[in-house]
């Protein structure tokens, strides 16, 4: 999987995530952005969500997230959240 996103969760207790994917969902404070690989660098702030990982053979991973800050940088995607957990 050459062009794969890294898709990165930390809480203030761990690393609760860090896993290969195709595709990342993350839902913004104003919105939701859908992120694949060779995107531009972003920095934006969580909502209240779903994040959606889906991995090279087309499964679909959904976690609930509750605020905190999203940074694209290369092809990681990485979140800080208080509240993370399988949806």
């Amino acid at each position: 999987m050459a062009d794969a996103l890294t898709c990165i969760v930390v809480t203030p207790e761990s690393t609760a995530l860090e896993q290969k994917a195709e595709f990342v969902s993350v839902p913004l404070y104003d919105g939701e952005l859908g992120v694949l690989a060779g995107r531009a660098p972003l920095i934006g702030r969580l909502g209240k969500g779903s994040l959606r990982v889906r991995l090279s053979n087309g499964t679909v991973h959904r976690y609930r997230i509750e605020g905190g800050f999203v940074q694209i940088h290369g092809n990681v995607v990485s979140l800080i959240t208080e509240s993370f957990r399988a949806s």
